[in-house]
């Protein structure tokens, strides 16, 4: 059995792809744990079906949600963005612009 240059090159670029797959999903996880962590989220089973667990899923995603929109509008507003939020309703204004440094005398 031969193996021409093309296909041992096809072997590598697939092997790379699966790892730059791999280590991704790793690190997306990684992220996604640390926010929880940050956030406080509670530990429960995925797909519970008792009522506590249930009750514990819908607090979760509400404190991530929530920490999330204060971590977007932080960064909004130190890009010199106007952020409003009135239920469910956000308004984002254009950057607020600086006025230019006359020069002083």
């Amino acid at each position: 059995m031969r193996f021409t240059i093309r296909d041992v090159l096809g072997l590598i670029a697939l092997v790379a792809m699966g790892l730059t797959w791999g280590v991704d999903t790793w690190r997306q996880s990684a992220k996604i744990k640390a926010l929880e962590d940050i956030a406080g989220l509670e530990t429960l089973e995925i797909f519970s079906k008792d009522w506590d667990g249930l009750t514990a899923g819908v607090r979760n995603q509400n404190r991530l949600l929530r920490f999330h929109v204060v971590a977007l509008t932080r960064e909004l507003q130190s890009r010199g963005h106007q952020v409003e939020i009135d239920g469910c309703n956000v308004f984002v204004d254009r950057p607020i612009a600086k006025p230019a440094m006359s020069p002083t005398r």
